[in-house]
């Protein structure tokens, strides 16, 4: 920031006013490292929310297409679960049938499912088509992302030049107001002639302050693109350059149909669409569905009481069955069987210590069950016409994708040849500017030695700084609406340019 010219000599109120404007930073810290283009656009990339919010579609994208080909893979699943029945009776209606023993229980199962068919076997196809399609708009979002921040850097540069242009202007009034005042102190000129000078100092002192504020705002703008605040001093190092445009609209069209980031993203677009109607044919083949499972069960009762009891009395009805049938084989001379008495404590002992040996293995020692496997091909053959309009649906999708591309070459041959007239435009107006400042400037040198001289009034000398004021402001914009055009016909075509 070049106040420095303004607080030289005689501390003018518009002075003391752009004194304490200047950022406490400025005046003290240390100054900030330059800050070029490219840089800018790196730290942009880092920090740009929007930007960071399309890049994440890379990372869904990317698991897209593993969850694609996991789908080919078999279904895996387990579980387990434990179970605990209360003691009570069981009951058929009204009828008592036992007493049931509380009962622990667990149980375990093993599962394997795939499932195959033309959607899942397509799938890795479409997914991968869908990622190339994020990374091509992610592309075209970065592309955008460094067009609007070179837009942004050559307008915080011409606002700084905007400044400087100002503090010329008011560097000039201020050497007119001096010389004016000479011209009075020696009866050579009129109070009117210094008071024109003064006004014109004013309204150029009131353009420094409106310049510098345009500066800090740009600033501040330029730092939000880039997702960043950037120091009040700043100094940005990108220099531009005019050349010669002298491109043809067919190379540079030839160009953008090959590197356009919006008709990449477009053809990817359409790819994908042409994926996916392919997929939503395979509807009309058959599913083949592959299971297995395997498990196991154990139960446990809380108490083996009323299960030696239901025993006992299977016991005691099976010995009584052996008593009778002896009786009947003695009648008949057959050997007898040997029948065990339930009654005794030693086969009442033995009975309860077998029970209590199965009774356990609660809660993980499963008694395995049958493995069970199957296969199942299945073939939809009608289903209400909604597999016919889902394959039109995408193939709809396909040839629509298809036309937006060719309307995406269409707009982008017109609108790089719009962009290549408009920079040779620029340039050719810049060329003239830059003839008109000089001109100005030497009208307000010979109109200054008609002053000095007393061949001529302060109107025209006041006149002579308006236009040169003006020449310099129309020949800034003039430079910079040139870069401007570049930059615009870079990112259409997806790529810098070196000139001709």
């Amino acid at each position: 920031m070049k106040v420095s010219r303004v607080l030289r000599g005689s501390l003018s109120p518009a002075a003391v006013v752009l004194f304490f404007l200047m950022p406490a930073p400025a005046l003290s810290q240390t100054p900030a490292e330059p800050l070029s283009l490219s840089r800018a656009i790196a730290i942009a990339r880092e920090n740009n929310p929007d930007y960071l919010t399309q890049r994440n579609q890379l990372r869904a994208a990317a698991w897209e297409v593993r969850s694609a080909y996991g789908s080919l893979l078999p279904s895996l699943s387990s579980s387990t679960s434990f179970g605990y029945t209360a003691t009570g009776e069981r009951r058929l209606d009204t009828v008592v049938l036992d007493q049931q023993p509380a009962q622990y229980s667990s149980r375990y199962s093993l599962g394997m499912s795939l499932s195959l068919s033309g959607t899942t076997l397509l799938a890795p196809s479409v997914a991968r088509a869908q990622e190339r399609a994020a990374e091509e708009t992610v592309e075209g979002a970065g592309a955008s992302l460094e067009a609007d921040v070179s837009q942004r850097y050559l307008t915080v540069l011409e606002a700084r030049e905007a400044v400087e242009q100002a503090e010329r202007e008011l560097a000039r009034t201020e050497e007119h107001v001096r010389l004016a005042q000479a011209r009075l102190e020696v009866g050579a000129g009129t109070q009117l002639d210094v008071s024109r000078a003064e006004v014109q100092r004013g309204q150029a002192e009131v353009r420094l302050v409106q310049a510098l504020n345009t500066a800090a705002n740009e600033r501040l703008m330029l730092g939000q693109i880039m997702g960043t605040r950037l120091p009040d001093d700043v100094v940005l190092s990108e220099t531009f350059e005019l050349f010669a445009p002298d491109w043809t609209p067919a190379e540079l069209g030839a160009v953008a149909l090959t590197e356009s980031p919006v008709l990449n993203a477009s053809r990817a677009q359409a790819d994908a669409a042409t994926t996916r109607a392919r997929a939503a044919a395979t509807s009309y083949l058959p599913t083949i569905s592959f299971n297995a499972n395997l498990s196991g069960y154990i139960s446990q009762a809380g108490d083996i009481g009323p299960i030696v009891s239901r025993e006992l009395q299977r016991a005691q009805s099976g010995f009584e069955s052996c008593l009778a049938q002896n009786d009947l084989f003695g009648a008949v001379g057959l050997p007898l069987e040997q029948c065990s008495d339930p009654t005794l404590p030693a086969f009442q002992q033995a009975l309860r210590q077998e029970i209590q040996v199965q009774n356990r293995g609660f809660p993980f020692d499963y008694v395995r069950q049958p493995m069970s496997a199957s296969v199942t091909v299945s073939l939809p053959i009608f289903t209400g016409l909604t597999r016919q309009q889902q394959v039109e649906e995408a193939r709809i999708a396909r040839l629509n994708a298809e036309y937006q591309v060719r309307t995406q070459e269409i707009r982008t041959e017109v609108e790089v040849e719009t962009a290549l007239r408009n920079l040779q435009t620029a340039y050719r107006s810049a060329l003239l500017q830059q003839q008109i400042r000089e001109t100005s400037e030497e009208e307000l040198r010979l109109a200054q030695e008609r002053f000095r001289f007393g061949a001529t009034t302060s109107v025209e000398v006041v006149d002579a700084q308006a236009n040169l004021a003006e020449a310099e402001r129309a020949e800034i914009a003039a430079i910079y609406g040139f870069h401007r055009s570049l930059a615009i016909l870079e990112a259409q075509l997806g790529q810098p340019l070196t000139p001709p």
